[in-house]
């Protein structure tokens, strides 16, 4: 959980950029010697309100790719059609 209330942490695409890089599985293992298992929040798995939503992977590319951009930025389609996601 970030603090929304600062001024870079309250922009979504600044969060989300955090996420893609972070490694939950080397946290996991390196922190919790394996005795947790990666979360996409802070509810765990198998609480009643647990969402069942799978944490993003990591993707130091799509990082890198949403730190460059301006803030507010959305995705944009390529001349190949290919479409760069949101972050």
């Amino acid at each position: 959980m970030l603090p929304t209330t600062n001024p870079v942490l309250s922009d979504p695409a600044v969060r989300r950029t955090i996420s893609l890089a972070v490694d939950r599985n080397a946290l996991v293992s390196g922190s919790f010697l394996g005795a947790a298992q990666p979360v996409a929040g802070p509810i765990p798995p198998g609480h009643w309100a647990d969402d069942h939503v799978a944490p993003p992977a990591r993707d130091l590319g799509q990082a890198v790719r949403c730190s460059s951009r301006p803030a507010g930025a959305t995705a944009t389609a390529t001349a190949s059609s290919t479409v760069t996601a949101a972050c």
